[in-house]
């Protein structure tokens, strides 16, 4: 886990939502998949700012989807406040 500023945290939610560590290993890797998808976005020539918006809209409902089935709500609401709000809060 090279990313130990998005781990930590999402480590620590785990921990106090007595959840397995695995929720967090999963929960990171959907992070860092995100974080993947969207610098692939923003790098992309072929789409105009318009088009990049919109595809950014449904990468942030993704995202957000898969922490809240992955860490429950409440602990999907907690990481976006930490850090993950750096994911899906990206200017184009």
């Amino acid at each position: 886990m090279s990313r130990a500023y998005q781990y930590r945290p999402l480590y620590g939610i785990v921990k106090r939502l007595d959840m397995p560590k695995s929720v967090a290993i999963d929960a990171y890797k959907t992070a860092k998949q995100s974080e993947n998808d969207l610098n692939t976005l923003q790098a992309n020539k072929n789409l105009d700012s318009i088009a990049k918006k919109v595809e950014y809209e449904k990468m942030k409902k993704s995202f957000q989807s898969k922490l809240n089935t992955t860490l429950t709500e409440r602990g999907a609401e907690s990481y976006l406040l930490q850090v993950g709000r750096n994911l899906i809060y990206r200017p184009f």
